[in-house]
């Protein structure tokens, strides 16, 4: 073989590796992605995915349901509960620092028995939820916009420009199409972003928190915000104060979530089995403060709760938050500037959060395509040569998103259906790798720094049945009397997707989805397999490494006379040498087949055998695994006992082809296969 690369200088010392890679390949995976990211990075992308504004939407409703005094208490109780559900996932999350994270730790938590069908219902509702996420938070921050406009024009009671259902729409997808394209960039650039958000949304909240309550006049009594109980029949149709209590901590429930994000991007994260947890956790404890702060600095700034729902007053109806800060400012000010400045942050609030939305779900997509799990997997695979971001992925994610939007073109509900879809498809996907954790053998638990220990079934149980009651008061009608324009349409949507999901497992799915591969026994096996001379799985090849300019064009002229032709889309090829691998990522490949000639050009990297060996068996397929795995144990049963006396053969031809095993060779193997494949 004919190569021109740089001289690669060869280390059989021990390489030094990142501790989260190092669990990464002992799990079956190859390091594919750029590991970059710092704690405070991903605390960034975490934070933003959850961010401080995401209720602002639904303040009013959940106000209008039982008042100021459930709402405010609600979130403490919610926060409370969601603890658990953060520690447990935080358990499993340094010992499984992956980036499929939750359809990863299902399928290994739940055995090989139920592994395959708890990542399959994992992945599918994780999915279900970050895309609908998307939509979630292209919808808020065009109703943001909306709002904006029309203050900047001269509101509603003004002749100001309120924004038709069409072009609320061309927002809404402008949106989604921002956040795809910017995530086609490096990760650094994402990363860069984050950090720019994670500001935003921190000095952007305590300007909201602080300044909005200090601007408002007059500003309500303590007791109005933490006693004051009323529920509202007359709008809602709700009669029960119970049901009433329930719909009114939906804010709650929408808001603490989404801190999954950082183990998303474990596998681009500097030491994940610990920055990861720890990401997690702090997430939920900075948006549990400011989250309650921003609702208080709202409910004490309110001026006249019955205005706040009129049609006609100066936002028309369309968002009780933009209400109270513009009747803040219009009070001390006479005048909307300071409401505008407000929704703008606002805004940006809900453009970051979508982008780092649309960052996890594509990393969902490109999870479950690494597998083999969803139809044209090899398309939504790739990774950008340059960039190492999986970007048929993320346009793949913004096209689903773009099409949920759709139904606002007629119906006044889809902001309910969508952010109850996203709820219950996000959450519900936390439920899976919980359940398998609590029900499991503790034994078969590898920890990682961070562990529950013997509080493992207490806090894993209260995690779990809080999420069973999130998903399921999310699926109950928020209006009475239930009309076709009023009705909460995800449990018939979600009921269908999940239907015909389930019903693709048990006709074909379940015969070829085995979740994440698990090669760690092969790996083990790679130590003590020989990889050079007679009786190795590879031909052996000596690489001739030109680097001069005149060697390199007699090397071209000689090419161009025996006729080598390129082979396009090589994403890699891999060079054995004694116990290491010299790789080539994305190289120009040229072939002449009649004179067996192969040149190979690029950068080269040098690599452990074992590195390198589960990204290349997780390529094979089912039945090529089944191959490999029994060729490695017959070697593994030929390898002689330590210390034993073995005449050594020379070799008589460093090019022929040796035999796999003795009676079989590479030809044999090949008419195996062929016959399995029939």
């Amino acid at each position: 073989m004919a190569s021109r690369s740089e001289d690669v200088a060869v280390n059989h010392d021990d390489l030094e590796m990142d501790s989260g890679e190092k669990r990464l390949n002992e799990l079956g995976y190859k390091q594919e992605l750029r590991r970059e990211m710092t704690l405070f990075k991903t605390l960034a992308i975490t934070f933003s995915s959850m961010a401080v504004f995401t209720g602002t939407p639904l303040y009013g409703p959940s106000l209008r349901y039982a008042g100021p005094a459930s709402m405010i208490w609600g979130w403490l109780v919610t926060t409370f509960f969601t603890w658990f559900v953060g520690i447990a996932m935080a358990d499993i999350c340094s010992s499984f620092p992956t980036t499929g994270s939750l359809y990863f730790w299902a399928a290994h938590l739940s055995g090989p028995k139920w592994g395959p069908f708890a990542s399959w219902c994992c992945v599918w509702l994780e999915s279900i939820g970050l895309i609908s996420g998307m939509g979630a938070q292209a919808y808020s921050g065009s109703q943001a916009l909306q709002i904006v406009i029309l203050l900047s024009t001269g509101t509603n009671k003004g002749g100001g420009y309120f924004a038709s259902r069409g072009v609320f729409l061309c927002i809404y997808m402008c949106l989604i199409l921002i956040w795809a394209f910017l995530n086609t960039f490096a990760l650094r650039v994402i990363a860069f972003l984050g950090i720019i958000s994670i500001w935003w949304q921190v000095i952007g909240g305590l300007i909201v928190i602080i300044m909005l309550p200090l601007v408002a006049r007059p500003t309500q009594p303590i007791s109005y915000v933490f006693t004051h109980f009323e529920t509202s029949p007359h709008s809602t149709g709700i009669n029960s104060i119970p049901y009433a209590v329930i719909m009114s901590v939906l804010l709650s429930n929408y808001c603490l979530y989404g801190y999954d994000t950082a183990a998303h991007l474990t596998e681009e994260t500097k030491g994940a089995d610990r920055t990861g947890p720890i990401a997690i956790l702090s997430s939920i404890g900075i948006i549990s403060v400011f989250g309650w702060a921003y609702n208080l600095a709202l409910t004490f700034s309110i001026k006249d709760p019955n205005y706040l729902y009129d049609v006609n007053n100066e936002t028309a109806g369309a968002l009780v938050p933009a209400q109270i800060i513009y009747d803040a400012f219009h009070g001390r000010f006479h005048n909307s500037a300071g409401a505008v400045i407000f929704l703008c942050i606002i805004w940006g609030s809900f453009f970051f959060c979508g982008l780092s939305v649309t960052t996890s779900a594509a990393r969902v997509v490109y999870a479950l395509s690494r597998d083999r799990g969803i139809p044209f997997s090899q398309i939504w695979r790739k990774v950008h040569p340059k960039h190492k971001v999986p970007t048929n992925a993320v346009w793949l994610c913004a096209a689903i998103s773009i099409i949920l939007g759709l139904p606002i073109l007629k119906l006044d509900v889809v902001f309910t259906a969508i952010i109850s879809i996203s709820t219950i498809g996000w959450v519900g996907s936390y439920a899976v790798p919980i359940l398998a954790r609590l029900v499991m053998d503790e034994k078969d638990f590898k920890p990682g720094p961070f562990y529950m220990g013997r509080s493992r079934r207490a806090v894993c149980s209260v995690a779990f049945l809080w999420i069973c009651y999130t998903c399921w008061a999310f699926l109950l009608p928020t209006l009475y009397p239930i009309q076709w324009r009023t009705f909460n349409y995800a449990p018939v949507a979600l009921g269908i997707v999940l239907a015909m999901v389930m019903l693709w497992w048990i006709l074909d799915a379940r015969k070829w989805f085995k979740g994440p591969m698990n090669v760690e026994r092969l790996q083990k096996m790679a130590g003590a397999v020989r990889t050079g001379g007679k009786g190795s799985m590879r031909r052996k090849k000596k690489a001739v490494h030109k680097t001069t300019t005149t060697d390199d064009k007699r090397l071209q002229s000689t090419l161009k006379r025996i006729g080598v032709n390129a082979i396009p889309a090589i994403e890699e090829v891999n060079i054995f040498k004694d116990d290491f691998v010299i790789q080539f990522l994305n190289p120009k490949v040229q072939a002449s087949i009649a004179a067996n000639t192969w040149v190979v050009s690029g950068s080269p990297q040098t690599k452990k055998l074992q590195d390198i060996l589960p990204g290349i068996i997780n390529q094979l397929g089912p039945d090529n695994l089944d191959n490999l795995r029994k060729l490695a144990e017959q070697f593994q049963k030929q390898v002689p006992p330590a210390g034993a006396g073995a005449a050594t053969t020379q070799e008589e031809d460093d090019d022929d082809v040796p035999e796999l095993v003795p009676g079989e060779t590479f030809e044999a193997a090949a008419e195996e296969e062929g016959q399995a494949a029939k």
